[in-house]
């Protein structure tokens, strides 16, 4: 255990409470109120060590769990992911569970796949991670609509049309090991370079609902009840094909979608509840619509557009939170200060539902075109926002509080970074600035970021990371060093890197790479559980020609790259 010496005092006071039960009295004061026999004493559970202790299905205990570790002779506590131990001459200490090797739990391959499917284009996880979806983007079959496990008869292997695009849907149960494919995903009427999935593919917290967009313009909304998924209904505005309208982000809860087309042509500023975009008189400026659900159907609530409006900004959502009232928007195109440096641009929706814009973001070291590619996420107590700019160009791999210098040098063009902001009431306030510890030119770091849900545990993917280290490392591991240091593997093969808060601070805590990883894998597309406990990562150029899940992992048979996902266990960093 890692342990924190505190000067505070034990609270005898947490075993008291309010309530209605007694033991040997007939008068209780409280919740529980016991009246000791023989002047005998309230014996606490005796466990083995405090990191076998769970909620009895395999969790983190529950908050307020009270036990007695017989390995370090302590009467210890559980809160906020914390055990506080009373030691022997009356200060407390805090023990952090042992941390542990991330672990590979799945490796998912669909059951048709040819060369450069990219199965894993993207990838959605539900919060109690029995539920992911993936995008196979150049899947070619020419099936209609929705087909159930086992796919007979779904035409899923007949490569007839081109490029059309399919979403497969696994489960399994309460978290074992092992997945099945429950659904195969296709639009009702698919055609050639539809490429289903590409444009969008987000997921509620329960994995009952899922919005899928396509390059045609169209984003398509699905439920399911049971293992049986429906289409609800088809989404689109104006030109949606050539104005890009897609699905950007979905609210917990799946009542709240937020719908972006990057190209719209509206010139039009500030937020309109019916407004449709369609004046046309501006030029790839963008916008976002918002739809919240009533039954069975989404209905539009408000049209967005940000108080500054310039052709080629590109204005289109990215992350909503979890309950959906607040929306991060970006503006790659901006160049208030430098040309394309991008922004962010946060709103937020009050109790009758009117949004209003409150604030504008750009990094503190804003260089020109950083907006090219911007990734966010959003805590889900929407207090702690990170900002992924793969195309930041600094050369340091530090980590920077808001209060030390943010480098501004461009010596390690599109190395990227990311930047950490929190909440302060009326607006997001910069906190530190993190570079990946093995940063280095062409790595796009910050392709991709996930936060969890208590803001204190960060995801970044570094797209380019070349690497040939094999699993995970923690920060303490005696070959965390050398594998982030070999740069043997040919560009692009992609690593996951894990950063912890604790009070305020980040340090790097895990280095992730495929357990097969390879040059070219494109290891890279993430999402994490809520609760941070499993990672999900897509591998679009992984070249193993295996179609069964678990199985294959050796093999490098497929050239053009058929992709590959993996469910990765991250409960112990």
């Amino acid at each position: 255990m890692k342990k924190l010496l505190l000067s505070a005092a034990f609270i005898a006071a947490s075993f008291t409470s309010i309530a209605q039960v007694g033991i040997n009295t007939i008068t209780p004061q409280g919740t529980l109120d016991v009246v000791s026999v023989n002047d005998t004493g309230l014996v606490l559970p005796r466990v083995s060590s405090l990191d076998a202790v769970t909620d009895g299905g395999g969790n983190a205990p529950v908050d307020g769990t009270a036990v007695y570790a017989v390995d370090i002779d302590k009467a210890c506590f559980y809160i906020n992911t914390k055990w506080i131990c009373l030691n022997s001459n009356g200060t407390t200490t805090i023990e952090e569970p042992t941390p542990s090797n991330p672990i590979t739990m799945a490796y998912i391959k669909p059951p048709y796949l040819d060369s450069n499917d990219q199965f894993g284009l993207r990838t959605v996880i539900s919060d109690d991670g029995n539920t992911i979806a993936v995008v196979s983007r150049n899947d070619s079959s020419s099936a209609a609509g929705i087909f159930s496990a086992p796919l007979s008869g779904s035409n899923a292997g007949d490569n007839s049309l081109s490029s059309a695009g399919s979403v497969y849907v696994f489960s399994r149960a309460n978290n074992t090991v092992d997945f099945a494919v429950e659904a195969y995903i296709k639009n009702a009427n698919p055609t050639a370079a539809d490429v289903f999935g590409f444009r969008g593919l987000h997921m509620s917290g329960d994995g009952n609902t899922l919005v899928v967009g396509s390059v045609k313009g169209v984003a398509y909304i699905f439920t399911r009840s049971g293992t049986t998924w429906t289409e609800r209904q088809s989404v689109t505005k104006n030109d949606g094909n050539g104005d890009q309208f897609s699905p950007n982000a979905i609210s917990q809860d799946g009542t709240t979608i937020a719908f972006g087309a990057a190209r719209a042509d509206s010139n039009a500023i500030g937020i309109d509840p019916t407004g449709d975009g369609s004046d046309g008189s501006g030029n790839n400026t963008g916008d976002v619509f918002i739809y919240v659900r009533s039954g069975n159907t989404w209905s539009q609530q408000a049209y967005i557009k940000p108080s500054l409006v310039n052709a080629s900004d590109g204005f289109t959502g990215l992350t909503l939170s979890s309950d959906g009232d607040i929306l991060i928007a970006k503006s790659p195109g901006y160049d208030a200060t430098v040309s394309n440096g991008g922004a962010i641009f946060v709103f937020r929706r009050n109790n009758a539902g009117v949004w209003t814009e409150s604030q504008i973001i750009q990094t503190p070291n804003v260089s020109t075109n950083d907006g090219g590619s911007i990734g966010t996420s959003l805590s889900g107590d929407g207090l702690t926002l990170a900002i992924g700019m793969r195309q930041e160009g600094s050369g340091t791999n530090a980590i920077i509080s808001a209060s030390g210098t943010i480098p501004t040098d461009e010596t390690a063009a599109n190395s990227g970074a990311v930047y950490i902001y929190n909440y302060n009431g009326s607006q997001f306030v910069f906190e530190t600035y993190i570079k990946a510890p093995n940063a280095e030119a062409s790595d796009f770091f910050g392709q991709g970021v996930a936060l969890t849900a208590d803001g204190n545990k960060l995801f970044v993917s570094s797209l380019g990371d070349d690497s040939d280290a094999n699993g995970g490392f923690l920060s303490g591991d005696s070959g965390y060093a050398a594998a982030l240091a070999d740069n043997s593997a040919t560009s692009v093969a992609g690593a996951v890197h894990v950063f912890k808060r604790s009070a305020g601070i980040w340090t790097a805590a895990a280095f992730i790479k495929a357990e097969n990883s390879d040059g070219s894998d494109r290891f890279s597309t993430i999402m994490v559980t809520s609760n941070g406990n499993t990672l999900i990562v897509g591998a679009t150029k992984e070249q193993s020609n295996s179609t069964t899940i678990g199985a294959g992992q050796s093999d490098n048979s497929i050239t053009g790259g058929a992709g590959a996902v993996y469910v990765i266990d991250v409960s112990g960093i």
